[in-house]
């Protein structure tokens, strides 16, 4: 990376705890505006790498020995003798101190709860406070004051949004594969979260024809192709095809 003279690919990955923070509505949608931080640490990384990536705790978690799987078991166990009463848990992500999870507790809809952690020793310490979280606008920055906040133009939120769904689907395959040679399972709480993403990319799949016809009446058609032909090319050097 130039850091002096970044290009338009290069983006800032921040490791930081929120000292200050609110909750405000925008466009109808609940928000948690971020009014004073305690930064640790930034790191250059291409656009959209910084989004759901954990790129500094990677690294810390390499340098521990740990991975970053590893610490995901050890906190969805923990979770899991912390709420006996749910019918299925995920955890979503992992922060240095404090762990954000997604549950279904008996004949009520499911939530996202986030509580504070330590990892000594391959012992896990979850915090007692169970802390429900309200969903942020997707992808919209924050900050503070009151003036208009900037929205990410549509484009590049499309192909972000898509870069982390497929994320998330390698990360499956690959945990599933790895458990596979290991003669163990996913476990119920990815198992269930995968079937339901599978039921809503196949009805997403049966939308995607709408969104070709949309590129077709702008796009040429041997532009699409070189875009379907390198998409092709990325999936099959990813399974080593």
């Amino acid at each position: 990376f130039d850091l002096e003279h970044p290009p338009s690919i290069q983006e800032w990955s921040w490791d930081f705890r929120p000292v200050e923070s609110s909750q405000d509505t925008v466009d109808g949608e609940p928000v948690r505006r971020l009014i004073k931080l305690d930064t640790k640490e930034v790191s250059p990384v291409l656009r959209g790498a910084s989004i759901g990536s954990g790129t500094i705790s990677v690294k810390r978690l390499k340098a521990s020995g740990r991975s970053d799987n590893d610490r995901r078991e050890l906190l969805e166990q923990a979770l899991g003798e912390a709420e006996k009463g749910a019918e299925w848990l995920w955890v979503e992500a992992v922060f240095d101190d404090v762990v954000v999870y997604t549950m279904r507790l008996e004949d009520e809809v499911s939530k996202t709860f986030e509580r504070d952690y330590t990892l000594a020793d391959g012992a896990t310490d979850l915090g007692k406070e169970r802390r429900e979280v309200v969903r942020e606008v997707s992808y919209r920055a924050t900050g503070k004051g009151d003036g208009e906040l900037p929205a990410i133009k549509l484009a590049d939120e499309i192909r972000w949004v898509t870069g982390d769904v497929g994320g998330v689907v390698h990360r499956v395959l690959e945990l599933a594969e790895r458990r596979k040679a290991e003669g163990r399972g996913v476990g119920k709480p990815v198992s269930m979260a995968s079937l339901d993403m599978a039921d809503e990319c196949q009805e997403l799949d049966r939308l995607m024809k709408g969104l070709r016809d949309v590129a077709v009446e702008v796009v040429p058609e041997d532009e699409i192709a070189q875009a379907v032909a390198g998409f092709l090319h990325s999936e099959a050097s990813l399974r080593g095809v």
